[in-house]
């Protein structure tokens, strides 16, 4: 896959589908920043969360991404790209 930064989000499109790891503020507060693995096909205008997040840094002292974040760890862009593959592979959409 090839992955395309658009503002703060990542991009990707496999076939019909157009997938999106979009950059927000989660956890207690809103603390933690992450990115929210998505998904729409090529002819729908919204995006559907897939239930994995990213969390690319830490919530303060709740440590929310802990539990939440995919594998339970913070992750770097690159590792977290192939990760994703990895997710949608398992998932059969690529």
């Amino acid at each position: 896959m090839k992955w395309k930064k658009v503002d703060k989000d990542f991009v990707s499109k496999v076939g019909d589908f157009i997938f999106r790891l979009h950059y927000c503020s989660m956890g207690v507060y809103s603390m933690g920043r992450g990115y929210s693995l998505q998904v729409r096909k090529k002819d729908e205008t919204s995006f559907r969360p897939l239930g994995y997040v990213f969390w690319v840094s830490r919530d303060g002292g709740y440590n929310t991404w802990a539990e939440m974040s995919v594998d339970g760890k913070l992750w770097e862009t690159q590792e977290m790209l192939k990760r994703a593959e990895e997710l949608l592979k398992g998932l059969e959409y690529i």
